[in-house]
């Protein structure tokens, strides 16, 4: 029987699927097809290989667009950092919102609950009582 020892200073590699986001900045390739990323959470650059059927199949232009992907690559376990990057499927667009129209719900919202001095308990009576 052999067993496997690791060392703390080596280098483990799991295999991760994750979602990231981030912009569009390079897609396709000449020898390899492949899509770029320039990563909200980094500013780093993520380069997901990928098959030109994949990319050539899309009907939306992720071109320069920020966007979220999921993605399969082997991570780190102690630094973190991904390597061997696969492009599984854009999921579409990354969600946005304009704040000044988020702080607008918001001032309405307050407005609205003004004359309920307790959300919970008014919720919790609309209910037909408390629930434990």
């Amino acid at each position: 029987m052999i067993t496997e020892r690791h060392t703390p200073d080596q280098d483990e590699w799991v295999a991760v699927e994750k979602y990231v986001r981030g912009k569009v900045v390079d897609l396709g390739g000449s020898t390899m097809a492949n899509v770029h990323l320039v990563l909200e959470a980094t500013g780093g650059t993520l380069i997901a290989k990928s098959t030109p059927d994949y990319l050539h199949d899309q009907r939306q232009n992720y071109l320069y667009r920020t966007v979220q992907v999921r993605i399969a690559a082997e991570q780190n376990i102690r630094s973190g950092k991904l390597r061997n990057e696969r492009l599984i499927e854009f999921v579409g667009e990354a969600p946005s919102y304009d704040p000044s129209d988020l702080n607008a719900f918001i001032e309405a919202g307050t407005r609205a609950w003004a004359d309920i001095p307790d959300a919970v308990a008014w919720v919790r009576e609309q209910r037909g009582g408390p629930l434990e």
